[in-house]
């Protein structure tokens, strides 16, 4: 039974949007300090022209048959992969969980993730549409908050782009998006629609960003390790709910559990390995023992940067790749 495609939009975009929570809105508020609910929007025009690059019709087969694109794409699963986990474990254990091992907890995720990608990707995207749709209703709790936004904050805050090649940093996380769209059959796709899904995300995305900046200065922002994350503890509402900051563990957990997961078995894919082979161990176990050494290093800012840029270069080739791959074997077959 093919996946609907409903469910495979409405998963992708919940999907990017914990990526974006988890870690790219905190780069882009420390990157653009002033204006980082922009930087979204700025990469919209080239995130849009791959969409293009997409097939109708899922075709992993062109990918399995070419080895650099294997290479190339489990490269970026690597690089994407480290990100999402360091991140992910780096929070929870300077706010939430600050007596547990960074170990403990990586060993919970990874276990949690190579379980749950033992039911292939259509069943992860099925159970995770549903979950990920009470993460999203729970996520609406914050609505309820007392804290007032301060439209005012605006006024004192100068729109200023600087470094301009710090853009380069987010685009692979919507390209991303259009991973799976790659992998899973499903109905035919509408071109239209997936750009709609692109700019839906973006936009709500930008909108998550932009609520910082009315609570906060920017000066707030630079004394901060994720600046984005402190909104959540601005959230309040003494009458009958409080600790909303607990929503954002929650819906990061359950972002970084059926991301990871999706990643899992797209690498055993590439890997072309049975399901129960000791091969699905390969890749969580690489990017285990690099989360491990990207903590004992405690990456600076500008390298951060600098890898979450070449993670997009990376990605950006790959589709490139993809596309003429397609077009020299639809030549042969004619």
């Amino acid at each position: 039974m093919k996946l609907s495609r409903i469910q495979l939009y409405v998963y992708s975009v919940i999907i990017t949007v914990g990526g974006v929570s988890l870690f790219a809105a905190n780069m882009a508020i420390k990157n653009f300090p002033t204006c980082g609910y922009l930087v979204f929007l700025l990469i919209l025009p080239f995130v849009l022209i791959f969409v293009t690059f997409i097939p109708r019709e899922a075709n992993c087969k062109t990918i399995l048959d070419h080895n650099y694109l294997r290479i190339i794409l489990l490269i970026y699963l690597l690089l994407s992969g480290l990100f999402s986990l360091s991140a992910y474990i780096g929070i929870v254990s300077d706010y939430y969980y600050q007596e547990t091992s960074h170990f403990i907890l990586l060993i919970l995720i990874i276990l949690t993730c190579l379980f749950m990608s033992t039911y292939g990707l259509a069943n992860i995207v099925r159970i995770g549409f549903v979950m990920l749709l009470v993460v999203l209703v729970l996520y609406t709790l914050t609505l309820t908050s007392n804290t007032t936004h301060d439209f005012t904050l605006l006024k004192h805050t100068p729109l200023k782009l600087n470094n301009l090649y710090n853009l380069l940093c987010f685009p692979f996380l919507f390209l991303d998006e259009l991973l799976l769209f790659l992998f899973i059959p499903t109905k035919k796709i509408n071109k239209f629609s997936l750009i709609l899904m692109i700019v839906g995300t973006i936009v709500f995305s930008t909108g998550l960003i932009f609520e910082c900046y009315l609570f906060f200065t920017p000066k707030y922002f630079e004394n901060s390790k994720y600046p984005y994350l402190i909104k959540y503890f601005a959230y309040r509402n003494n009458h009958y709910l409080e600790h909303l900051d607990i929503l954002y563990l929650i819906c990061t957990t359950a972002f970084i559990i059926f991301h990871f997961s999706t990643q899992c078995e797209i690498a055993r894919i590439i890997f072309k390995g049975k399901r129960n082979s000791i091969i699905t161990l390969i890749f969580p176990t690489v990017l285990a023992i690099g989360v491990i050494f990207n903590y004992k290093l405690n990456m600076t800012k500008e390298v951060a940067s600098l890898i979450l840029m070449i993670t997009t270069i990376i990605l950006t080739l790959f589709f490139i790749l993809f596309k003429f791959a397609r077009r020299k074997k639809h030549a042969t077959n004619n």
